[in-house]
């Protein structure tokens, strides 16, 4: 597409066509509902650890564990869900995100937090809790969930916006104190963590917060991938030809910006016929393929209903032997 592109132009670069094709690519996945930008996965959460006792001090980051809760730590990673994912708390106190856990003492582990310990209380032989209420997003170029469902228990979450949702939980349960099926995920935030591998990422939390494990089937939007190497591709239904119609009004817009001002008039090709032929000829092309893409899209968004239930049921009375219908 590079050398494509350089031949539409007089004078054109090849870094300056690779900026305009990414950038076109980019204003394409911009305007959404495209079926590459649909993807499904799951998470699932980890049961409560809150054996043995603990040590924490007022300033301090780190948390000592007690043998019994050391033996107990060194158990609780799992695939999906390792302690340096898992959140800690006191049974009243605020909620704290682990990022790193020491383990040389196997009978006094200890575990960092993400900020110093500035609770209400501090001290030894405090009983805790460790579990997960905050869950990265599954892909970095993340735009929102479509639906998360607890299939064991078939609960469909609600995934509202993060102002009417957290006003909602904060209102009724501001201490995080309910723990049972999450009926909701709610934005909290980005990933903070000192060297999480989810940095940057967005960040949900479950609510009611879980102590126990469910597995969660999920669907979401994502933005899709750059083009970074000459060798990629783009995604069903998109073609080669659309996002090098869109680069084209941008490299017309840049010669038409740069033209050299002692031409005569009339000299050279006008940009600007260009521009808008090139305009003309992708919006015509987003038509079609978008047209091309709605099947695939429908799967996810079209609702469907049964306006009179499941139709005529046929059933035989053996004591009767009379055969009877009924409409649900």
């Amino acid at each position: 597409m590079i050398s494509e592109m350089r031949g539409a132009v007089p004078g054109y670069s090849a870094l300056l066509a690779r900026t305009h094709l990414r950038e076109a690519w980019k204003d394409i996945r911009n305007m959404r509902g495209w079926s590459f930008q649909l993807g499904n996965g799951g998470f699932g959460t980890p049961p409560v650890t809150n054996q043995g006792t603990v040590t924490v001090t007022f300033g301090s980051p780190t948390v000592l564990g007690d043998a019994v809760a050391s033996a107990q730590w060194a158990l609780t990673s799992q695939p999906g869900s390792l302690i340096t994912q898992q959140q800690f708390r006191l049974q009243l106190g605020t909620i704290y995100n682990i990022i790193a856990a020491d383990f040389t003492n196997p009978a006094a582990a200890v575990l960092t937090l993400d900020r110093p310990w500035y609770d209400t209380t501090a001290g030894s032989n405090l009983g805790y809790m460790i579990y997960q209420c905050y869950y990265p997003v599954p892909v970095q170029d993340f735009i929102a969930w479509e639906s998360v469902v607890d299939v064991n228990n078939a609960i469909d979450l609600v995934t509202g916006t993060a102002k009417k949702n957290r006003d909602w939980a904060d209102q009724f349960d501001p201490q995080r104190q309910i723990f049972s099926n999450p009926g909701s995920i709610i934005p909290y935030g980005t990933d903070q963590r000192a060297g999480s591998s989810t940095a940057g990422w967005m960040v949900y939390e479950l609510y009611p917060q879980p102590q126990a494990q469910y597995a969660y089937q999920t669907w979401y939007s994502r933005l899709g991938a750059d083009l970074v190497n000459p060798s990629d591709t783009v995604p069903f239904p998109i073609t080669e030809h659309l996002v090098k119609c869109l680069a084209r009004v941008k490299a017309y817009e840049w010669a038409e910006a740069n033209k050299d001002a002692a031409n005569p008039r009339g000299a050279g090709a006008d940009f600007r016929f260009l521009m808008g032929a090139a305009a003309k000829e992708a919006a015509a092309q987003i038509k079609e393929l978008r047209s091309l893409d709605r099947d695939r899209v429908d799967m996810w968004y079209t609702s469907m209903s049964r306006i009179k239930g499941y139709g005529y049921v046929t059933s035989y009375s053996p004591a009767t032997g009379m055969v009877t219908s009924s409409n649900w």
